[in-house]
């Protein structure tokens, strides 16, 4: 996967699990400025999300998870 497609599939997920909008917000600017290098911290606070887990995602965080850490 490359940073691009990296970048698009974090900001899905950001959108998907993180409910608070200000979060949110902080988020996807912390990943337009500094790219797939914080990807590691978005996988975490989708972790730590309230917000239901649909397996289908599982992929793609593996996939960003074999990227990023």
């Amino acid at each position: 996967m490359e940073e691009k497609e990296l970048i698009k599939q974090l900001e899905i997920l950001i959108s998907k699990y993180i409910d608070d909008n200000e979060k949110k917000a902080t988020l996807i600017n912390l990943l337009k400025a500094r790219g797939s290098s914080i990807g590691k911290a978005i996988l975490h606070e989708i972790n730590e999300s309230t917000v239901p887990f649909d397996p289908k995602d599982s992929d793609i965080i593996k996939e960003i998870a074999f990227h990023c850490v």
